[in-house]
């Protein structure tokens, strides 16, 4: 750092000489100009010293100013106060005054209010005691007895309006499922509460669009469900007919509902259209036909013609199966049926919705099915349409014209029927609406009758209230006159005394305010002379402040004057000695920078080296105070270890049999679950080879039916093995019957995942059985469990498959067409549409199926002659 110094002080010399080169001869104009800055500076200090004067003359003048002011707001001050005591005493002696008249007012008045108070009291008794003695309406035996009629009547109305409120609540008509997908119904009771039918109240009577993804299908749309709500009648075979008539009606206003909503007229029902229709009923039965449709042929012509009707077209649906068969049942069935033959009628290309469309007439009936698959389907619904027959027309004017519907109707002497179906819930909605009516006229008549005695009864009452009252008034009216009078003397009174205080006070104060007036008068006028005077000495001082400036200012321009005309400009002799005697004191004080560097550094060393050799003797003394206490600690650590090793090993051995004995206690709970697991699938493997070897021995061998037979509480047909003394029943698998020209089948299946036994090929040729992945051999033995296409045992593949066959059923070809039925043009009959009307196991399998699924039936192919 000294180094550093000497250099800096060298440089800095050498730099100041080079700036002293650099400096040329001073001219004297630096004197000029000083002596123009020593004027200006002369004179701004003169011109300070006058706005000092200024200021001291402005400060003294404020001061006398704030002096004659102060001594001025005293004085006034003072009356001020003098003033304020002056008022307050005539205040206060005008409140003792006037608190004195008061009380005596006070006094007077309330010796009036008191006697005012008794009296009032006393008439205001006698008032009450005659109004008591009056009584109320309310407590008048008439009065009672006609207000006990009104809540009678009242309550009437509400039990009656209860009832029919209840019976809106509990009889809401069922409404469709939406939007459904897939092509099976659920149970029942798995179907919205909204679309189940548990009573005939619940029957809708409108035919709605339930918007189902898969018009192909045949899904209902509501479901019964039997409860004891159902009080219809139990069907057990043919309908009466009362019955039938219902039927008829309800199917048609289902029908009639859908062609209003299309803007059609509703189709006719007529007496001698109900007899046709009965007549094909009869001939169909006659004829032992089931699911099928009525064949048009001389017999079914013959029987509309001779009901003066010609035969058109004919739907036809099917009900399911059930141990609780009612009219409310089978008419929820027709409401499904009808629902699919207007919207689920996709793969009969809408010929059954197109058949509603176009009849204008047509008869309704339930026909027993004691024909085919009358075990599966008990009843059957027969729709026939009719229309004026072809013959019925006349020329004229070179024209065949047909009569219409209604003219031929009259002409034919038949009779249009009512087809509207009613809700009995309807009638019981009418019958109470009646009541309520009538108790409506009831509750208004006693409540009339009740007005009229409460009115006379009351008014008796108010008319002798009145009188006590206006008694009341008058007694009144003099007691307050009384007590006016004595109240308004006294406030006379107390008024004139007032008024006498405020005077005295006011006469008071105004003598006060003038005495005050007088001090503050002279009080102003002092202070106006004073401010006058100590304005005249500040302008005297500023006026002697401005001479004195302006004398000074003269003598500093003289000065001046002499400077500028003695000054001239520097010769190189004494720009020399200017120079030489610059860099003499630069060089002095740059020497003295250095040296007091160089000691500064010095000194610096000194101290340095003092504190690193403190810092050594404290190293050495902390140094060996550390190594005889980590001495100390190792000793005792030396000491310690083998009593601590000896309770680490201990800790650790005890850990150690506690895992071990845990280890054991779960081995054993382990193994005890492997063995009953084992056990029991051991049993359950010995009672399937049981089974197994039992399905094979013909001795044990169930013997089928030629007929199935349906079990509602499953849902499936089942092989009645009770008349051959059979011990299995076994489920029969399913399939859908062809509905118009667009069926489908479903074939059984029979494998392992489902429960039962199938044989399959081992790796090494041997046949074995699978059922539910456990593989044994002829023998029952176990051989292995079937894990995707190995057979594992203990963990070890045994064998692998070669193939696992499929049982699988196919359809024959003889399923009953229960669909569309056309009118042929070529050969005038109505042919069923699909195959042969011959039956196999597998048919009526299907048929079980799908009238699971729901109803069907339906023709349509006008016949144009």
């Amino acid at each position: 750092m000294v180094n550093d110094a000497q250099t800096a002080h060298d440089q800095a010399l050498a730099n100041e000489q080079k700036t002293l080169d650099n400096d040329p001869a001073r001219t004297a104009d630096k004197q000029r100009a000083q002596a123009a800055s020593d004027r200006d500076q002369a004179i701004k200090t003169a011109s300070d010293v006058q706005k000092q004067a200024g200021k001291d003359a402005d400060a003294r003048q404020a001061k006398g100013v704030k002096k004659a002011t102060d001594t001025k707001n005293a004085s006034i001050q003072d009356a001020d106060s003098t003033l304020t005591k002056a008022n307050q005493n005539a205040d206060a002696q005008q409140a003792r005054d006037d608190a004195a008249s008061n009380n005596k007012a006070k006094s007077t008045i309330d010796k009036a209010n008191q006697a005012q108070k008794q009296q009032t009291a006393v008439a205001q008794q006698t008032r009450d005691a005659t109004i008591a003695a009056n009584g109320k309406a309310n407590d008048n035996q008439q009065v009672k007895d006609a207000k006990n009629a009104v809540s009678k009547a009242q309550g009437q109305l509400d039990n009656d309006q209860k009832a029919l409120n209840d019976l809106n609540n509990n009889s809401q008509p069922a409404v469709p499922r939406q939007n459904i997908t897939g092509d099976m119904d659920p149970a029942p009771y798995n179907f919205p509460k909204e679309s189940q039918v548990r009573s005939v109240n619940n029957l809708p009577t409108t035919i709605i669009d339930p918007h189902f993804q898969d018009p192909s299908n045949n899904n209902g749309a509501i479901a019964y469900v039997f409860t004891n709500q159902d009080t219809t009648d139990v069907i057990t075979g043919e309908l009466t007919s009362e019955q039938q008539d219902e039927i008829t009606r309800y199917g048609l206003t289902l029908v009639n509902s859908w062609r209003s909503q299309k803007g059609l007229s509703p189709i006719l029902m007529t007496k001698d259209g109900q007899k046709s229709g009965q007549a094909i009923i009869n001939w169909r039965e006659q004829n032992n036909y089931g699911p099928e449709h009525t064949p048009y042929n001389d017999a079914t012509a013959q029987t509309a013609h001779q009901y003066g009707l010609e035969y058109s077209r004919e739907n036809m649906g099917v009900s399911l199966p059930d141990r609780h068969v009612t009219m409310l049942s089978l008419e929820t069935q027709l409401y499904n049926a009808i629902q699919q033959m207007i919207y689920e009628d996709a793969k009969s290309d809408w010929g059954h919705r197109d058949n509603f469309a176009k009849m204008k007439l047509a008869s309704f009936e339930v026909q027993k099915n004691k024909g085919k698959f009358s075990d599966v389907i008990p009843y059957i619904y027969i729709i026939d349409g009719y229309r004026v027959p072809s013959d019925a027309g006349q020329w004229v004017n070179g024209k065949y014209v047909m009569p219409s519907l209604t003219d031929w109707i009259a002409k034919n002497g038949d009779t249009i029927l009512d087809s509207t179906w009613t809700s009995p819930v309807a009638k019981q909605r009418a019958n109470l609406k009646n009541k309520i009516s009538n108790d409506e006229k009831s509750v208004t008549n006693a409540q009339t009758n009740y007005d009229n005695i409460y009115k006379s009864v009351t008014k008796q009452i108010a008319d002798a209230n009145k009188k006590a009252v206006q008694t009341y008034q008058d007694t009144i009216k003099s007691i307050n006159a009384k007590h006016d009078k004595a109240v308004n003397d006294a406030k006379s009174t107390l008024n004139q005394e007032l008024a006498q205080h405020a005077n005295v006070a006011n006469t008071t104060k105004a003598n006060a305010q003038k005495a005050h007036d007088r001090t503050v008068g002279f009080a102003n006028n002092k202070y106006k002379d004073t401010i006058k005077a100590l304005q005249e000495r500040h302008d005297f001082d500023l006026l002697s402040a401005q001479k004195a400036y302006d004398g000074t200012a003269q003598k500093i321009q003289d000065n001046y004057n002499s400077i500028m005309s003695s000054l001239h400009d520097e010769t190189p002799a004494e720009r020399k000695a200017r120079h030489d005697a610059t860099y003499a004191q630069f060089k002095l004080e740059q020497d003295k920078k250095l040296a007091d560097i160089k000691n500064a550094e010095a000194a610096k060393i000194s101290r340095l080296k003092d504190e690193q050799a403190k810092k050594l003797q404290a190293f050495k003394k902390q140094r060996a105070a550390d190594r005889t206490k980590l001495l100390a600690q190792q000793a005792q650590d030396l000491k310690d270890a083998p009593a601590k090793a000896a309770q680490e090993l201990k800790d650790f051995k005890a850990q150690q049999e506690a895992d071990y004995q845990a280890l054991l206690a779960k081995q054993a709970t382990d193994l005890q679950n492997l063995k009953d697991k084992n056990a029991k699938k051991l049993a359950d493997l010995k009672a399937k080879n049981q089974a197994y070897l039992d399905s094979i021995d013909p001795s044990k061998k169930a013997v089928i039916p030629e007929n199935p037979v349906y079990d509602p509480s499953t849902g499936q047909l089942i092989n009645d093995g009770t008349d051959k003394g059979s011990i299995n029943v076994k489920p029969v698998a399913p399939e859908t019957i062809d509905h118009g020209s667009q069926g489908r089948e479903i074939n059984s299946q029979g494998t392992g995942h489902n429960g039962l036994i199938q044989p399959i090929t081992l790796s090494n040729g041997e046949v074995a059985h699978e059922n539910g992945d456990v593989v044994f051999n002829d023998q029952g033995q176990f051989i292995g469990e079937l894990v995707g296409n190995e057979v594992v045992n203990n963990g070890q593949v045994v064998a692998s498959v070669q193939e696992t066959p499929t049982v699988t059923e196919q359809s024959t070809n003889d399923t009953p067409n229960i669909g569309s039925r056309v009118e042929n043009n070529k050969h005038n009959q109505l042919p069923n549409t699909g195959n042969n009307n011959d039956s196999s196991l597998l048919s009526v399998m299907g048929i079980a199926l799908t009238s699971l699924v729901g109803l069907f039936g339906l023709g349509y192919r006008k016949n144009e002659r």
